[in-house]
């Protein structure tokens, strides 16, 4: 354990965001500034970190239980925050052995502890994987690992709270907080994470460390849909270790608003059937039209832009990714129809030359609006495109013919193969890129 008395924080962001860390001991400065300092009585013997996936954003909670062997004493522990950037981690909460305690917000700097054998102006972090977490690369607004703290990036300000460590004795704490997804940039995907770094400021090393994901909450929101089921039931544990690491964890971004559909089956006592089981990343859900009949005229449509907090949002995509049927085994596939001939409606951002062209596939034309400047030479078309789907589980890749700078795309069952018990129509997965 290095025992340097003064220490600045170790914590990290990305793409304007923030994360919260292990508590560290904290040490006073004039003018009620504070900073962590490396305690020698006090060991972090073990800590539990639940995360609690939700529909925009996560929960975090983090059970501690330390152990004085020194004299009693009081410690004030603090958790870095106050990006230049941003700050978007909510309802930041403490208690020590099962009694809420007081937290203060205190102005003291922060940045990255440089690690050895990094090079370069933005050295990377590791995940619990040994992989190298992806960070921005932005110099002005996000902090990045210090040599002599000559130019500390980072936050200028800790939320703290006061412990009594009993010389001899186990002490519990906990700490939660909300926060939201973190972007890592167009069509990249989200990930969650939280700094485990910063517990290397206690005695010795931790035990163990539980790490646990929940995602029985999660549900998908018409601005996000985060393909969440590949951390179901996720425990991992960490024994004797001086974490020298961070916790992150990648969601691809399998489509970021919910699609809607003319028509759902209505659920059953066991399952679902909505359009959510559309982007949950999971072939064995799906949705299943709920019309009398097989399903021919029912659609479904995803808006790349329909949700976003900005305009002219278009999504770039050249493939659509699909698995037909119900794909959650052999029989229930073959016991409901699937969709034979689709009709994909594509209303996409295109040349205003290209819709002009003799024999132009494009129709219902309009201005592009404020998203380009009037009289340019882009406007907003749609274009049909019609495939023959297999009659397979496996997923199947729809060509577009290019990359297409799309808008909303509409799919409509023109025809199916029936099912040898059930006339309902079902779809399993549908993906973009």
């Amino acid at each position: 354990m290095n025992k340097f008395r003064l220490f600045v924080a170790a914590i990290a962001s990305a793409i304007c965001g923030s994360v919260m860390a292990d508590s560290a001991p904290m040490f006073g400065m004039p003018g009620s500034n504070v900073m962590p300092i490396s305690n020698n009585d006090i060991r972090l013997v073990s800590e539990t970190i639940d995360f609690y996936l939700l529909d925009d954003e996560y929960m975090v909670e983090v059970n501690y239980n330390f152990y004085n062997e020194g004299k009693t004493q009081n410690v004030e522990l603090g958790f870095p925050t106050e990006l230049k950037c941003c700050v978007d981690y909510r309802n930041f909460k403490a208690s020590v052995n099962g009694q809420n305690v007081e937290v203060n917000r205190k102005p003291g700097a922060w940045s990255f502890i440089e690690k050895k054998g990094e090079e370069g102006v933005y050295p990377a972090s590791l995940d619990q994987d040994g992989k190298t977490i992806p960070y921005s690369e932005c110099s002005d607004c996000f902090p990045h690992y210090t040599v002599n703290n000559s130019s500390v990036k980072g936050g200028n300000s800790f939320d703290v709270f006061n412990v009594t460590f009993k010389g001899g004795d186990t002490t519990k704490v906990m700490n939660s907080y909300e926060q939201s997804y973190e972007n890592l940039g167009h069509s990249e995907g989200f990930f969650f994470w939280y700094i485990l770094e910063t517990g290397r400021y206690w005695k010795g090393k931790i035990d163990e460390v539980i790490v646990r994901v929940h995602t029985n909450n999660y549900t998908p929101s018409r601005n996000y849909v985060f393909p969440v089921s590949q951390y179901d039931n996720y425990v991992r544990v960490f024994k004797d270790i001086e974490p020298d690491f961070n916790l992150y964890f990648h969601i691809p971004e399998i489509f970021n608003t919910m699609p809607e559909a003319s028509s759902t089956l209505k659920a059953g006592k066991n399952n679902s059937y909505g359009v959510e089981n559309l982007v949950d990343g999971n072939p064995a859900t799906a949705w299943v039209e709920g019309v009398d009949g097989y399903g021919e005229g029912e659609t479904l449509e995803f808006c790349m832009a329909c949700n976003y907090e900005y305009d002219c949002g278009n999504e770039t995509i050249s493939k659509i990714h699909i698995v037909n049927g119900y794909a959650k085994n052999e029989t229930t596939f073959k016991n409901n129809s699937r969709v034979k001939e689709l009709e994909v409606r594509v209303r996409e951002l295109v040349e205003k030359s290209v819709v002009e062209a003799p024999n132009s596939p494009y129709f219902n034309i309009e201005d592009a609006g404020d998203c380009y400047k009037p009289n340019s030479s882009f406007v907003y078309a749609d274009c049909y495109y019609y495939f023959v789907l297999d009659d397979t589980m496996k997923e199947q890749t729809l060509d577009l013919g290019g990359e297409k700078d799309v808008y909303k795309v509409t799919f409509k069952i023109v025809s199916v193969y029936k099912g040898d018990k059930y006339k309902d129509t079902a779809i399993s997965e549908i993906r973009f890129n």
